[in-house]
C-alpha cells in the first residue's frame, strides 16, 4: 500500500485517481503499488486540466499545477466522471496445513465364514498334453 498526498496550485482543485474523485486538494490517496500506471487528475473552474500519468513506486506527493485560462466559471473543463472504485485486492488468508486423513482400514475377515471350493477339472494323465478345456 502507498499513501500519496495530492496537492494543487491553486489549492482546492478537484482531485481524482484513475477517474475516481477523491475531493478537493489537499487530499490523501491510498492505493496498491502493483506496478500499474495511475492517472492523477486535477480540475478547477477557470483553469486548464492538469493530468499526470506514471507508475507510483513509493509514498509521496503529487502536486498539480493548474493554469488559469479565463475568468469564466466553468471554462469548458469537463467534469471528472464518477467511476466505481476498483475492487480492493485481498491477500489470501493463511490456511494451516492439515495432514490428509489416513485411509480406511480393510474390512474385517470373518473366520467363521465358509470358504467356497473352486471347481477343479480333472486332467487325464493318459491323454497327454493337449488343449486345455
Amino acid at each position: 500500500m502507498a499513501q500519496i498526498l495530492l496537492r494543487s496550485s491553486p489549492s482546492g482543485a478537484m482531485a481524482a485517481v484513475d477517474g475516481v474523485r477523491l475531493g478537493p486538494t489537499p487530499v490523501l490517496w491510498e492505493g496498491w503499488l502493483d506496478g500499474q500506471a495511475r492517472e492523477f487528475t486535477f480540475v478547477m473552474a477557470g483553469h486548464a486540466l492538469a493530468r499526470y500519468r506514471f507508475v507510483p513506486i513509493t509514498d509521496g506527493i503529487v502536486h498539480g499545477s493548474l493554469v488559469k485560462i479565463t475568468d469564466d466559471g466553468d471554462a469548458g473543463v469537463p467534469e471528472i466522471p464518477q467511476v466505481a472504485p476498483p475492487p480492493q485486492r485481498r491477500l489470501p488468508a493463511e490456511q494451516p496445513s492439515r495432514p490428509s486423513p489416513p485411509p480406511p482400514p480393510p474390512p474385517p475377515v470373518d473366520a467363521a465364514a465358509p470358504v467356497e471350493d473352486a471347481a477343479v477339472t480333472p486332467i487325464d494323465a493318459a491323454a497327454g498334453p493337449g488343449p486345455l478345456p
